[in-house]
This record gives C-alpha cells, sequence and structure tokens, in this order.
C-alpha cells in the first residue's frame, strides 16, 4: 500500500476528530523504491497536552471509517 494514501487518510482523519497540538507518525517495512509499505505498519501519536475527552476516540472511529480501511490485525478484533 502507498505510503503517501495512508498518511493523507491519517491526515484527514486527524482534521475530523479536531485531534490538534500533536504529532504523528506511521511507520512500518517499507519496500526500498516503491514508497509502499507492508502488513506490519504502526501508528504512533506524541501529544504536547493530552486531546479533550472524546477526541482520540473519533481519531480511531474517523480512521475506521477511511475511503479503504486498512486491514486490522486479528489480535484487534474483539471476540464475540
Amino acid at each position: 500500500m502507498n505510503i503517501d494514501f495512508i498518511r493523507e487518510e491519517v491526515a484527514k482523519a486527524a482534521n475530523k476528530a479536531s485531534l490538534k497540538n500533536c504529532r504523528i507518525v506511521v511507520f512500518g517495512l517499507r519496500a526500498s523504491s516503491t514508497n509502499t509499505v507492508g502488513s506490519d505498519l504502526y501508528l504512533g501519536l506524541w501529544y504536547h497536552s493530552h486531546p479533550a475527552t472524546g477526541v482520540l476516540t473519533a481519531f480511531q472511529e474517523a480512521l475506521e471509517e477511511s475511503t479503504h480501511p486498512l486491514p486490522r490485525r486479528s489480535s484487534d478484533v474483539e471476540q464475540g
């Protein structure tokens, strides 16, 4: 999957959730010259002051509503 597309989707979700005063980093295994990442993809979030109540949940929900949802690991899916 193209890393630029992933960055755009994360930025859209952050804007939709009004997530501010933070640094969002997407990292994973990248193919050397194709600017793509493999399935091991991680999202890091560092913030200067704790976001308002509900903002991180809204950010997660906005990511899940992405135009091209990212695959989830089986360990992240609730069993029910």
